[in-house]
């Protein structure tokens, strides 16, 4: 005899399949674009003079003369950090879902269509599993450069941004 909750992602998909395609669309689509639309109304403010202004303008508060202009400064900057890293994680993270499920279909496979809302929450799941996943070092590697190379080929892989414009305020007219 098989003992089950039902709240498995596929009894709860089964029973409700609009409401997991709706969650899913939104989940790929909505929040993406919503970390999207957030990007594209903050960054044009990342120069302290039109943080300034906008402070001044909204909150009538001169954010120049401001005891703890820095600070909010640097807290707008991570901010602006902050969405743009998870826009690149959360938008990293439904490629994978697409290329799970197509791979998954092509090959006759049930597997990425099971967890959670059609699938969706696997990338998820396969973070969290990296996270957690146990460290081992052969006995006879280097263990500085044994755990350096993952963020040495990381580095590579991101240094090329450095080099890109964020905003129209960094990108001179011609």
């Amino acid at each position: 005899m098989k003992i089950t909750l039902g709240l498995d992602s596929t009894s709860l998909t089964r029973r409700y399949p609009r409401l997991a395609i709706l969650v899913t669309l939104f989940m790929a689509f909505g929040v993406p674009l919503g970390l999207y639309v957030a990007a594209l109304a903050i960054f044009p403010l990342n120069t302290p003079e039109r943080l300034n202004a906008m402070a001044q303008q909204w909150f009538g508060f001169d954010l120049a003369g401001s005891p703890y202009r820095n600070l909010i400064y640097i807290a707008f900057l991570l901010l602006v950090a902050f969405i743009a890293v998870n826009y690149t994680a959360v938008f990293g993270g439904v490629s994978t879902w697409v290329e799970r499920r197509v791979a998954g279909r092509m090959q006759s496979r049930i597997g990425p269509n099971r967890t959670g809302a059609a699938g969706f929450l696997a990338w998820v799941a396969d973070a969290v599993k990296m996270v957690l996943k146990e460290d081992t070092i052969p006995a006879t590697a280097d263990s500085l450069l044994f755990r350096g190379a993952p963020y040495f080929s990381m580095v590579g892989l991101l240094l090329p941004f450095v080099v890109l414009p964020f905003g129209e305020s960094t990108v001179s007219p011609t």
